[in-house]
């Protein structure tokens, strides 16, 4: 079953950036705080995500009741694609605009950032 790409990115953008940014396999609970999201629904999320390959955990070799996840071959390998394919989507929409409204973009994105660190 091939689910449908819309949800599948959805579903696995926050999840799959953060253990990809990471290059190692991460505990659930890094995980659910970094994306402030509760445990359970982490765990849905990584189950959902396992079904279709792109993610697998392991028992911690450390602590045996802890368990890791890390991006499969085909997860990391779609996690680059999507990045790719976002990148050129945003590339190709401001290729068009002029200096000044690249500027106003610049300045708006700078004002958004710094209202959402407070």
């Amino acid at each position: 079953m091939v689910p449908n790409s819309s949800l599948l990115s959805f579903l696995q953008s926050p999840l799959r950036l953060f253990v990809a940014q990471k290059h190692e396999a991460l505990h659930y609970s890094p995980v659910h705080q970094s994306l402030d999201m509760l445990l359970s629904s982490v765990s849905r999320l990584v189950n959902q995500l396992k079904r279709l390959g792109y993610v697998k955990s392991e028992t911690s070799p450390d602590d045996r009741r802890g368990v890791l996840l890390s991006l499969t071959e085909l997860g990391r390998q779609q996690t680059m694609d999507a990045l790719n394919e976002k990148e050129s989507v945003f590339y190709k929409r401001i290729s068009k605009w002029e200096d000044s409204e690249l500027e106003k973009f610049i300045q708006m994105l700078k004002l958004f950032n710094d209202n959402g660190s407070q």
